[in-house]
């Protein structure tokens, strides 16, 4: 009896770290600001999605080029994330906190690895709180999906076309 209540009691032990990640929702600006502990603009160097840390947590490789809010130094870093990055593209990173295999910034919750559009001007920072900052930065990168979105419909407009018999 004893021997099945120490089974028990390590089972439930050790079947509470397999619970999966948990993804913070993204519910509004301010509160986003508030909460993230660390707050990154950085390059993409390198992903390492065949690196797992579990339920497709994976390092990467960036260049933090500015640091909006937090500890976190410009220069290289090692993230960890459940988002698909790729390298050369320029995003906004924020981490709640946490760590796993060595690496203390998880980009988890929603809107956490955010691409910066090409074009988006670092200047247009300057002089602004974090909320204002990161407003500018999600409203470039919806007005870049809004234009890939309106590509993507003239392609399916033409592709439907062609499938006409």
């Amino acid at each position: 009896m004893k021997r099945a209540i120490v089974m028990v009691v390590a089972l439930l032990l050790t079947g509470s770290t397999a619970l999966g990640i948990k993804v913070t929702l993204f519910s509004d600006t301010p509160r986003f600001a508030k909460i993230m502990k660390d707050v990154v603009i950085a390059t993409c160097d390198r992903a390492h999605p065949e690196t797992h840390y579990g339920d497709g947590l994976h390092p990467v490789e960036v260049t933090v080029q500015r640091v909006l809010k937090g500890t976190s130094a410009v220069g290289a870093m090692k993230i960890a994330t459940i988002y698909a990055m790729e390298p050369g593209k320029r995003y906004l990173l924020a981490s709640l906190g946490g760590s796993v295999g060595g690496i203390t910034f998880l980009a988890v919750p929603g809107l956490s690895v955010v691409e910066i559009p090409e074009g988006f001007d670092l200047s247009k920072l300057e002089g602004r709180t974090l909320e204002e900052q990161l407003q500018l930065i999600l409203a470039a990168r919806k007005a870049a999906v809004e234009q890939e979105e309106q590509a993507l419909k003239a392609e399916e407009a033409l592709l439907e076309k062609a499938m006409q018999k």
